[in-house]
């Protein structure tokens, strides 16, 4: 009896044992994070349970190998189109993502990434790579131990928008090149676009702007957009966080060279309008955003788009043949380089206010102009065109002009003049100052062509033999026929007055300075510093551009 009680015992204390076992067998079962793939739906799940063998489809634990995980190594990856993290994977803890999304190019879209907790992993190498997705949200990523982002997310050339949270930061990275390699859409939410020379860590946070571009964005920070809405066949520039209750469809502000996402609207836009918060925005670039815009009369609010990070101004108006008024005299055009194509075949334009402009950084200028034939007059007396190297047909068929100020360009780097000013056929005076030359020109046939109405400032009339830039230059008469006319008194350095700067007007600046005797002398041009004042400044920089032949 003593010996089948102490059986007994054994046998409850086994059994207990063996349940002990199997419950602590399924805990750690129940901790197992997978992945599985369903060939139906062409979806990858990531699970952290123990349901695992009951799971249909394939698959995978989820190595630290650099060579990448299973669905890598098996080729599966190629055929996904949905990845998905379900609410049980935020149990799991990967040390490594490493190739996890690389090469999907058939992948779509995340759903559930704020379940995919990050806090334990190193090694974030080729995560991304070559995936096709327009915008990727890791708004939840925690990467405080990661010591590797190598070509994280290289080669997503379609890339335009990274949002990260508060857990993101580089400060253990140190591995990352190529992290944004051939990212050439990417752009920060303050407007920093793809930098070939800046493809590793160090863009790889929130954009601050030019003071400290990156390529990430806040996804709490206003962004800018445009937002069409069809029913009243009205174009509006957003900057601020409401993108997604807009009705209508939105579109992102790109920079650069792109075409802009509403480039295919063009007959159907009748209004443009600024909202009062798109003054906040900061767009680098403007190209095309009107172009062939046929049937909008005006654009409103304009003093809402803020222009002074703006490098690309160029086809900015073109074709917007309804248009009559442009007022960009608040335009800050101070880092623009191209204006070329700007107001092209604006037919209808008869008040163009291009006041304040500062062109110091323009090299292209062709076709600027061009077919703008209702203007009448166009003030571009304080451009400065110091590096401008292209002027084609920059006013070619401005049927409406008559005079046409240039007196403030400097055109010593100017190489192509083709049709500058070909079939202007009203323009009867064109001022030019001391800086214009066509000394670098290679380019200038069909210049003046059309110019039938054209006469120097000495009685020079248009000769059809002479269009090109042998009579660019201001008239000398019959010893030196030319087709300009030097600005009376408002040419720099031009100190006595009679349209040339010589010698004489040297001696008379200095004889001024000692004596103090105004008599004869043009005060205006006697300021070559355009400092204001006239003082012994001004004799200095006459007397260099007189020995250097330039200011």
């Amino acid at each position: 009896m003593a010996h089948f009680r102490l059986l007994s015992r054994f046998m409850g204390r086994s059994l207990m044992l063996l349940l002990l076992l199997l419950l602590t067998s399924l805990a750690a079962r129940a901790a197992e994070a997978y992945a599985c793939y369903t060939p139906d739906n062409t979806t990858l799940t990531f699970y952290c349970d123990d349901l695992r063998e009951s799971r249909d489809g394939t698959t995978y634990d989820l190595t630290t190998d650099y060579n990448g995980p299973g669905w890598r190594k098996d080729n599966t990856y190629s055929s996904v189109t949905q990845v998905v993290f379900d609410a049980s994977f935020a149990d799991a803890r990967p040390t490594s993502t490493v190739l996890w999304f690389a090469n999907m190019n058939r992948l779509q879209a995340f759903t559930g990434m704020n379940y995919l907790n990050t806090e334990n992993v190193r090694d974030m190498g080729r995560m991304f790579v070559a995936c096709r997705l327009t915008k990727l949200d890791l708004r939840s990523f925690n990467t405080a131990m990661v010591t590797n982002m190598y070509y994280m997310f290289s080669g997503c050339e379609y890339l335009t928008t990274i949002f990260v949270g508060s857990g993101w930061t580089t400060a253990a990275v140190t591995s990352s090149g190529g992290m944004f390699y051939y990212c050439s859409k990417i752009k920060g939410s303050r407007g920093t676009t793809y930098n070939p020379n800046h493809t590793d860590a160090s863009y790889a946070h929130i954009d601050g702007g030019t003071s400290n571009p990156g390529y990430l964005t806040d996804p709490d920070a206003p962004a800018a957009y445009a937002c069409y809405t069809p029913s009243d066949s009205t174009l509006v520039f957003y900057y601020d966080t409401l993108r997604e209750s807009q009705d209508g469809t939105t579109y992102d502000i790109f920079n650069g060279g792109s075409n802009p996402g509403w480039y295919n609207l063009k007959e159907k836009v009748a209004h443009v309008v600024f909202d009062p918060a798109f003054v906040g925005a900061r767009p680098t670039s403007t190209y095309n955003w009107f172009y062939n815009m046929s049937n909008v009369r005006s654009i409103t609010d304009m003093q809402y788009l803020n222009t002074e990070e703006v490098t690309n101004m160029s086809g900015m108006f073109m074709n917007c043949n309804q248009i009559e008024d442009l007022d960009l005299s608040g335009f800050n055009t101070a880092n623009v380089t191209t204006m070329s194509y700007m107001f092209y075949g604006c037919r209808k334009l008869s008040n163009l206010n291009l006041s304040g402009w500062n062109t110091s950084s323009v090299t292209n200028m062709d076709y600027m102009f061009n077919y703008c034939n209702s203007l009448e007059s166009l003030d571009l007396s304080h451009f400065n065109t110091a590096k401008v190297t292209i002027m084609r047909y920059m006013f070619v068929y401005c049927y409406g002009l008559k005079t046409l100020d240039v007196s403030s360009f400097n055109t010593a780097k100017v190489e192509n003049m083709m049709g500058m000013f070909q079939g202007c056929s009203v323009l009867t005076t064109i001022y030019a100052g001391n800086e214009w030359t066509t000394e670098a020109v290679t380019e200038s046939s069909y210049m003046f062509s059309g110019c039938t109405s054209l006469v120097g400032g000495q009685g020079t009339v248009y000769d059809a033999d002479h269009v090109d830039a042998a009579y660019a230059h201001i008239d000398g008469g019959v010893d030196n026929p030319g087709y300009f006319t030097g600005k009376p008194g408002g040419m720099r350095g031009d100190v006595n007055g009679d349209s040339k700067v010589d010698i004489t007007d040297a001696t008379m600046l200095i004889n001024y300075l000692l004596n103090s005797n105004p008599a004869g002398i043009n005060m205006e041009n006697a300021n070559c510093d355009q400092q204001g004042g006239i003082d012994i400044t001004d004799a200095t920089m006459l007397i260099n551009y007189l020995l250097n032949g330039h200011w």
